[in-house]
């Protein structure tokens, strides 16, 4: 049998899965419904019917969260926006460190003697752990500060979900294959002088990019904090 609090938390995370509500707002609406509930309880009634009636006088949580979405027809994209923009900018700042820290660790572990393989494998290892471990504490601080959409329907069954992760591997392949051909074919019909100049301007392109990819998203990211921020305070 659940306790009274155990069907409140309930109740907030069901309102908050409808990603309209802000946490101030969430706040709020369990301020009035604990008030109900207690003075509900004061009249007589058990926690649990006092809990039925309040959360029913507050009103059901799918009608609740469309009257928010009336007031705020922007928050479910600001909200998802910002998360979106909160990994992709945590994930590429995490790749440049990881890479970084390898490429560290490789030369401690060349003047402890390392060579070839080993070594290759090391920075490898070193990498591709941090990206994991940066990519689960991202999904934490998700988990931790919204609720994560459930999966559709059609992915319930296993076949399904299978099909989907052979595709996505399919297409990851089709793009990593796609411009090494592209770049083969380009060098044999222009030359490798010319190709030589392209892949210059490139790199100079890829330097700057990630730069000013980083500054938009942090812009990006305070924006719509502040945009949060007043909302919550309106």
């Amino acid at each position: 049998m659940h306790s009274i609090e155990d069907r409140i938390q309930e109740w907030r995370e069901a309102l908050n899965s409808q990603e309209v509500c802000d946490a101030a707002d969430l706040d709020e609406l369990e301020l009035h419904l604990r008030e109900e509930i207690t003075n509900l309880t004061d009249t007589g009634l058990s926690p649990a019917e006092a809990f039925m009636v309040a959360s029913g006088r507050i009103g059901d949580v799918s009608p609740l969260a469309q009257e928010f979405a009336k007031v705020k027809p922007n928050a479910v994209f600001r909200k998802r926006l910002l998360w979106m923009s909160i990994g992709v900018l945590g994930y590429m700042l995490a790749s440049y460190c990881a890479t970084g820290l390898s490429k560290c660790a490789a030369l401690l572990a060349v003047h402890g003697g390392l060579r070839g393989y080993g070594l290759g494998l090391l920075m490898e290892s070193i990498r591709i752990g941090l990206l994991i471990g940066t990519v689960l504490a991202l999904l934490c601080l998700l988990r931790r500060h919204t609720c994560l959409p459930k999966l559709p329907r059609w992915l319930d069954p296993l076949r399904n979900k299978i099909m989907l992760l052979v595709g996505v591997a399919v297409l990851d392949i089709a793009l990593i294959l796609g411009p090494t051909l592209f770049a083969a074919v380009t060098a044999r019909m222009i030359g490798a002088q010319e190709f030589g100049k392209i892949s210059i301007v490139a790199a100079y392109v890829n330097f700057f990019l990630p730069i000013v990819a980083s500054f938009i998203l942090v812009v990006l990211v305070i924006r719509l904090s502040t945009a949060a921020g007043k909302a919550a305070s309106a």
